[in-house]
């Protein structure tokens, strides 16, 4: 027999957990999120971490060199800092 689904009785109702009892671990093997408010951010065996493009601006500012060294999984901070980046984006071999 399958685990049964927990759900709440209407949608955005109830928690788990509180402010004050916090559950001690999760498992998960997928999660989907509205937002997600964490102390610390830890990355996963594989070294896997998605960032979205808010985040990225938040953090690291608009601009190809942070957002390819965070989805390229490269560091491209000295590439772009010597305007070779800008070169090869404007003769579109980036």
């Amino acid at each position: 027999m399958a685990t049964r689904n927990f759900v709440p009785r209407a949608d955005g109702e109830g928690n788990i957990g509180t402010a004050l009892k916090n559950w001690n671990k999760g498992y998960f093997k997928e999660g989907n999120f509205g937002n997600i408010n964490a102390e610390t951010l830890t990355l996963a065996d594989d070294g896997l971490l998605a960032f979205t493009d808010e985040l990225i601006g938040k953090y690291f500012g608009h601009s190809a060199g942070a957002h390819n060294a965070l989805f390229r999984g490269k560091d491209l901070t000295e590439y772009f800092d010597s305007g070779e980046m800008s070169e090869a984006i404007a003769a579109g071999t980036f």
